[in-house]
């Protein structure tokens, strides 16, 4: 899967929560199948894993609160019936909530070693006092894992950017519709293939499944798992990018797992079309490799054929697109061409110098009679979304790193701001994220100058001061 290929080689928590969260619902499972001792303890580590390793694997909870009355709801092979089922389903919460206990104590034992050395000052309301001191102590982890928590949620609300169309807020279909553009699309059709399977299985003259005998209760929580989170994520005002979907696509593709063994199933039961299905289900595999080999090293901007031909700038953003990974070919590019001086505008909080040393920092909304005639390399993210650089593309450009970064070599001459064929005046530019003025360049001070930190913190926050004030007089 492109997605994962893209963001699994990266320090980012996107594709560990994926991981553990996949682990923690097997785990969780185990635990209501054989409810043993041994089950509620792997069940206590996998989930504090999922929690240290995203907040978002908060939500795993909901889906370990609704897991029992679904059981009860729509009955398992396997489970008790009545009356033994009472006692067993009154055990399985017990142990359920033993190890949600066992998971936030080690929690709180893994923060406060890695707090040890943090000073209290956050809790100095407590007091001053040995007795306040190690109060504090021994609240700062909770404060910070829970502080945490508050602030991944009060940071979750951001604007998204969709088929041309920027919104102010998270809508439902992005995930669905950045699902369908980046994945290949033998995938897509597998997904189709499978739901057709299933449906032949379940409605057909006699019902076939794929479940082997004791695992019922282990896909019944996949499933669960992937309903909810994915509920979650389209009711979500965060949609940025597919890298915050990983969990329900990793449970999705665990939900193809069966399909071989279910055509398989159908093909003993008489099913004469289940032969051709087996045919069908080997080429979308052998097809999704295909694709992946073919698209690499380039998965972070890879769409599929159903962006039909449209440059991706004009459909996606952020990282479905560019996170500053192709600035390695730019400075190939450079050496290639012996340039010595070259602009880059990136889409991250990144020093360009670092990997291309004959480039600087370039904001392309802002572009000056002193950067005729030079080479400048535009993130594609800086277009449409980002930034307010469309004025560039009638310029001949030349796409790198399989479409995230442009090539540009400016004209003479650079025409005056807001005019035909010119950059932007001030007041039509765009800013990452949304945001009502250049934080990149405020950040990028910082980076070059740690000594000014607290000046920049300063003026961030007198900008914000009178940002609101000019929403309140609105």
């Amino acid at each position: 899967m492109p997605a994962f290929l893209a963001f699994g080689p990266l320090v980012l928590t996107d594709t560990a929560v994926a991981l553990f969260s996949m682990v923690a619902l097997w785990s969780f499972a185990t635990l209501w199948r054989d409810q043993s001792r041994r089950a509620t303890r792997l069940f206590a580590l996998a989930l504090t894993l999922a929690l240290l390793s995203k907040f978002s694997a908060g939500l795993l909870l909901f889906v370990f609160a609704a897991y029992p009355f679904v059981l009860r709801w729509l009955p398992l092979a396997g489970q008790p019936t009545a009356p033994e089922f009472r006692a067993w389903w009154r055990r399985g919460w017990r142990l359920t909530g033993k190890a949600v206990l066992a998971s936030a104590l080690l929690i709180y034992g893994v923060e406060f070693a890695l707090s040890w050395n943090q000073p209290t000052d956050l809790l100095k309301m407590i007091g001053s006092g040995w007795a306040a001191l190690a109060l504090r102590r021994l609240l700062l982890p909770l404060v910070t894992y829970l502080g945490g928590v508050v602030m991944f949620a009060m940071g979750s609300v951001r604007p998204a950017y969709l088929f041309g169309h920027a919104y102010p807020h998270g809508v439902w279909f992005f995930f669905p519709m950045v699902t369908l553009l980046k994945s290949t699309l033998a995938f897509v059709a597998a997904l189709a293939l499978s739901l057709a399977v299933a449906l032949a299985g379940r409605f057909g003259r006699t019902r076939v499944t794929a479940v082997r005998a004791g695992m019922e209760f282990h896909w019944r929580a996949v499933w669960l798992g992937m309903a909810i989170i994915t509920f979650v994520c389209l009711i979500s005002p965060m949609t940025i990018s597919i890298r915050h979907f990983t969990v329900p696509l990793a449970l999705l593709s665990l939900l193809l797992a069966p399909v071989p063994r279910l055509i398989g199933n159908l093909r003993n039961a008489g099913r004469q079309w289940a032969r051709a299905a087996v045919w069908i289900a080997a080429a979308l595999a052998c097809a999704s490799v295909v694709t992946v080999v073919r698209a690499w090293p380039y998965y972070m901007p890879f769409l599929n054929s159903l962006s039909f031909g449209r440059p991706a700038y004009e459909l996606v953003s952020d990282s479905n697109l560019d996170w500053d990974l192709e600035l390695p070919e730019v400075e190939r590019f450079v050496q290639a061409r012996g340039l010595d001086h070259v602009l880059v505008d990136p889409y991250n909080v990144a020093d360009p110098s670092v990997y291309v040393p004959q480039g600087s920092l370039w904001d392309c909304q802002a572009a000056t009679a002193a950067d005729a005639g030079r080479w400048a390399f535009v993130s594609a993210d800086m277009f449409a979304d980002g930034a307010n650089c469309s004025w560039l593309l009638p310029i001949p450009h030349q796409a790198l790193a399989g479409g995230s970064m442009y090539a540009f070599h400016l004209p003479g001459t650079i025409l005056a701001p807001g005019s035909p064929g010119g950059p932007p005046l001030p007041a039509n530019y765009r800013y990452i994220g949304g945001a009502p003025f250049d934080w990149r360049s405020i950040f990028y001070r910082a980076i070059r100058d740690p000594h000014q930190m607290q000046a920049i913190m300063d003026d961030m926050m007198k900008q914000f001061d009178e940002m609101q004030k000019n929403q309140k007089k609105k």
